[in-house]
């Protein structure tokens, strides 16, 4: 479980050449288990493979800049009225801008 926050944690640093090797493995290791069962493969023309790259660059970036900036757990949320109280953290209006 250790390994797994690990690399949760350091998604960020992942360079961009990773991530292309992950999804074309991805894909040809699906294309490869379609082709074993007798299906045909998945056809990925490059505007084709521009969309869903698009679409699931969007969602990730979505999921974790919702996450991110948003305290979900009770700790996040007592560390933000910590904060507060001490002084070292800033208001925020309802769009994430600092109130002064």
């Amino acid at each position: 479980m250790e390994k797994v926050k690990d690399i949760l944690t350091n998604l960020s640093s992942v360079s961009v050449g990773t991530w292309v090797r992950l999804v074309l493995m991805a894909v040809s290791m699906i294309n490869l288990a379609l082709t074993a069962v007798g299906k045909p493969p998945i056809e990925l023309d490059n505007d084709k493979l521009y969309i869903v790259i698009s679409i699931i660059f969007a969602w990730v970036v979505g999921v974790v800049n919702y996450w991110k900036n948003n305290s979900f757990t009770s700790a996040a949320q007592a560390a933000d009225v910590y904060l507060k109280e001490c002084g070292l953290a800033q208001e925020e209006s309802l769009l994430g801008e600092e109130i002064l």
